[in-house]
Order: structure tokens, then C-alpha cells, then sequence
């Protein structure tokens, strides 16, 4: 599932699907499963939450960006100088959350049923 939001700096496209997990367990050393279920993001985000978050936003650019092979095979090198083009209000109340929308739909469309029940 994709989503572009227009920053300041341009159109930022994300995507988000099944690998994402993955490849922010590779490419950024955390479970990002594990790390949705224990961060209650209605209380606000602390430093090292939002940093965090910012390290998924940039994968689901890179997957949006890249083939899934290359996203899957990239490194954080450039994470610093990606993230330079983003000021820590826009991050934090407009790039973030739409990430997070992004995650939520992309996984209540992933979890419906394909053959509901009473359908041959």
C-alpha cells in the first residue's frame, strides 16, 4: 500500500506491506511489530520513540522508492541527510502519523478474510 504526503520539501511517497518489518529489523536493528504493541503514541512521543518512528518512515520511503530487493539491501548511510530535509514539527505531526495511518490500513487490509465465511 502506498501514500504520498506533500511536505515542504516535495511529495514524500511511502509504502508499507509485509516486508516492511523485515527489512526495519534488518536495516535498523528493532522489532517493529513489537515496537508498535508497546508504544502508546496518545501520550505523545518521547525522543527516542520519535526516532525510531523516523527510522520506519524512511524504510517505507525506501520501499516506495526502491524495489523491495534493493530496500531490503540498503543501510541507514543515508538516513542523516534524508532526514536534514525534514524540520522535527513537520516529522512529528505530519510525516509520523501518516506513517502510522499508513501501517494501520495496510494491515487491516491484510488481515480480511479472503473467502469469507458462507462463500464457496
Amino acid at each position: 500500500m502506498k501514500r504520498t504526503i506533500e511536505t515542504s520539501a516535495g511529495a514524500l511517497t511511502l509504502e508499507c506491506n509485509a516486508a516492511t518489518p523485515f527489512i526495519v529489523k534488518r536495516m535498523c536493528s528493532f522489532d517493529m511489530l513489537k515496537y508498535f504493541t508497546e508504544t502508546n503514541i496518545d501520550d505523545g512521543l518521547l525522543l527516542d520513540q520519535i526516532e525510531r518512528f523516523e527510522m520506519i518512515i524512511y524504510v517505507m520511503h525506501l520501499q516506495a522508492t526502491k524495489s523491495t530487493r534493493e530496500a531490503l539491501n540498503s543501510t541507514m548511510d543515508e538516513f542523516p541527510e534524508w532526514l536534514a530535509g525534514y524540520s522535527i514539527q513537520e516529522m512529528t505531526s505530519e510525516i509520523i502519523p501518516e506513517g502510522i495511518n499508513l501501517w494501520v490500513t495496510s494491515e487491516q487490509t491484510s488481515t480480511r478474510a479472503k473467502n469469507p465465511e458462507g462463500q464457496q
